[in-house]
Parts: structure tokens; sequence; C-alpha cells
């Protein structure tokens, strides 16, 4: 419980904050000119942010998906001393909820260290929020996709007994050759391999000046490209596809602005037969997305563009490089990411939503809320951190038991479905999911 000496102010958006040493919260939309500049600003301040973090990932989920930000900045001694980005997702079938974020594969809140009494203020805080915006929004949970700093000391199940997932990271600190002499003996052939099969690599650049050693493709032709072997990919997988325009509108935000690129595999004939898409973000890369044709698996084309992209981003001076989820016991996947030399890491995941302990659920009245975060008023918090839990996730992007049950049942259905049937299916399911 949080102590008596914490006062609570109510933000633009009519939630509460709780806090000592003053911490105040503040509503940010990051998807406007000027509230994505100031998200960002702050953001980059921090040594965790990723791509997931930046404005413009948020623009292209509230676009494509129609998801509401529920971003904030709280700030402590009048310094921004966390960022909380939430999107809340609605849908008919799958209920409403917040996630931090949807389609993300780590984007946890990003809390400034302090020491030990202050920084359990903090933690303390961000917390509250999680717990504020639940219950003011009405959403029956809230996943928070890494993180764990917040989570401290309050979660039901550790980490490791409720995470299914690692993730992978990169240090590039040093030259490329550097780098390439902690790849495994099985990375390294591969890209040999690919090499003597005479695959060639093209980037995405709408830029007049040379990518180096790279084909260049345009974006457009580069993203139409990829979706080619994703939706085959994903097929393969049991997956539905996410749709064109959402790759579309990647384009738009994020790589036509310097902010990631497409990297394909290409024949001597210039046909595309492996590619993955890399966000970047101040000095942070994340791999999210990789496709394939199974037939050209034999001449390695996902070694080949795993490698030549590490260089790229070496070049360019970004400092780490994710690669991602992985389920834990997808042991093919891992064995592929920490043959580059990545560092594998834990990747929790939590919820937070009401006590099953509780007599009753609580739901914020216009008592509570009804103050703006500009009133001198402070009000005590009717949202209790007794009366929420915070529990570990083991499985993503799923909001119920529902979603479970068509998850595993469509999975062996997309994978006998025509293209355009599988299309279809993913244009209808993706606003559904997250």
């Amino acid at each position: 419980m949080i102590s008596s000496v914490i006062d609570e102010q109510q933000t633009d958006d009519g939630c509460s904050v709780k806090n000592a040493m003053t911490v105040t919260a503040d509503a940010v939309d990051p998807v406007s000119s000027v509230g994505g500049q100031r998200w960002d600003d702050a953001v980059s301040r921090f040594v965790g942010c990723t791509p997931f973090h930046s404005s413009a990932w948020a623009r292209v989920l509230a676009s494509t998906y129609g998801h509401v930000p529920r971003y904030s900045l709280l700030r402590m001694g009048g310094e921004v001393a966390a960022c909380i980005p939430v999107m809340e997702v609605s849908s008919n079938w799958t209920g409403r909820r917040g996630v931090s974020l949807p389609f993300s594969d780590l984007c946890g809140p990003l809390v400034k260290a302090f020491g030990v009494s202050k920084g359990g203020d903090l933690r303390e805080a961000v917390t509250q929020r999680f717990v504020d915006l639940s219950a003011y929004h009405r959403w029956k949970y809230c996943e928070i996709r890494g993180g764990d700093i917040a989570m401290e000391g309050k979660v039901s199940a550790s980490p490791s007994e409720g995470s299914t997932f690692v993730g992978h990271v990169l240090t590039l600190d040093e030259p490329y050759e550097a780098t390439e002499s902690h790849f495994s003996g099985a990375a390294r052939r591969g890209v040999r391999k690919a090499a003597a099969a005479g695959l060639r690599v093209s980037i995405s650049s709408d830029s007049s000046s040379s990518p180096g050693p790279y084909i260049r493709r345009s974006h457009s032709a580069a993203v139409e490209a990829y979706y080619y072997l994703h939706q085959r990919t994903r097929r393969r997988h049991g997956l539905p596809p996410q749709s064109l325009t959402f790759f579309r509108r990647v384009i738009a935000e994020m790589t036509s602005k310097e902010s990631g690129f497409v990297m394909l595999a290409e024949t001597p004939s210039g046909d595309p037969v492996a590619g993955a898409v890399f966000f970047e973000f101040r000095g942070s890369a994340v791999f999210k997305f990789g496709a394939s044709l199974s037939d050209s698996w034999g001449g390695r084309p996902n070694n080949l563009v795993m490698a030549e992209a590490i260089r790229f981003l070496t070049e360019r001076g970004v400092r780490t490089l994710h690669f991602g989820r992985t389920e834990l016991a997808n042991q093919g996947l891992r064995r592929f990411k920490l043959g580059w030399g990545a560092k594998e890491i834990p990747l929790p995941y939590f919820r937070v939503h009401p006590s099953s302990k509780s007599p009753s659920s609580p739901i914020a009245t216009d008592e509570s809320v009804g103050v703006s975060s500009r009133s001198a008023t402070h009000l005590r918090s009717q949202h209790s951190l007794q009366r929420w839990e915070i529990t570990a996730v083991r499985e993503a992007g799923v909001s119920s038991d529902f979603g479970l049950t068509l998850r595993r049942l469509c999975k062996s259905c997309l994978q006998r479905f025509p293209l355009f049937a599988h299309r279809i299916a993913g244009r209808f399911m993706y606003p559904h999911l997250d």
C-alpha cells in the first residue's frame, strides 16, 4: 500500500496518480505532431527506449487499427522520471483492454533509476498509473510487455515462472569484423553458402545517396516484395498476415523517415527469396519481421540477410539490435538468434487486473476523476492497489479464453486457405487482436 504522504493529482484524461516527492502525470497524445515530438524527446533520454516506444509506431497502430493512445509522462522534481506507453484496444469480440503496446515485442514503461527510497516511490507511482488507467477506462486488464522494474515485488508470479518468452540483444559497439568473429560456425557457414549460391542483397532507400554495396529498391517496391514473402510465411505457420495497408503505413511513418528499412536476399535474376523488416529509433534497432520461401532454405538466404543487416546497422552507428520475442519452446529460432552473438534475456509480460479476492471491482466515479491536473485540489484515489493484482502472462496477444480457442482452431484452417482468403482473414482478425 502506498504511504499516506503520497498525494494524488488528476490528469487531463481524468486519471489520477499518487505521488511522493511530488510525482505528477501528464497525458500525451503521441499521434499529434506536437505531442509526438514531446513524447520522442522524452523517451530518447532513456537507455532502454526502443523503436516501439516511438511516436511513429504509435501512429502506425492508431491509423491502421484505430487503437486509442493513452500515453503518460510521470514527472518527479519537474523532470521526466517515467514514460508509460499504453494503447486502448476495443473489440466487441475480445473486449476492451489496455496494452503496452499492441503488436510490440517489448514496450513496457521506461523508468528512471533512483535510490531505494526515491526509486520505490516512482515504481509505486508507475504501478498506480496502470491501475488508475485500467479503472477509469474500465479495461478488463492492462498488459505490460517488458518493463519489470516497475512491477518489482508486486507480481504474484515471478517472471521466470510465468513468462514463456525470451529476447535476444546484440550490442554493436565494435567494428563489424569484431562482431562477426562472435558469430557461430553455423551462421558463418550459412553466409558463405548464400554467397556461393549467387544470392545478393537489396535494401530499401528513397535517398539519392548510394546504399553502399547493396542494390537499392524504393521503399514501396521493397515492401511489396517483402509482403509476397510475408504472406506465404504466415500461411506456412498458420498465422494471419498483417494487411498490405499496415506495411504501407509502416513505410509512411517509419522506413521513409529513416526509422527503419527492408532488406532482401535475391537470386541473380532479382527474385526475392528472403527478407526482413528492421525498425530504428535513437540508436536502437529491432528485427521486427522476417520471411522467406521454404524452397530457398538450402541456400541460407536468411543468414545472408541477417549478417548484412548487422553490418549495415553497425556502419550506421546503431548501438543495439534486439531480435524480438521468441517463445521458449522454439528451440530452432532461439539457436538462430543466439548464433549471431546475441545475449538471451528474459522477456516478462504482466497484466494488471481487478483482484479476484476483492468483493467488487473498483470503478472510477465522478468524484474521483472530475478534477483537472491543473486544479490545486488533491483527492484520495479510490483505486487501491490492494484491490488489483499483477500477474505474469503466459499467452501474449490473447485477451480471453475465446481468443485462445480461436487462435488454436484457426491455425490449421489458415494453413489451408488460398492466399486471397488468407489476406481477408488477416484483415478481419487483426483489429480484434493485440
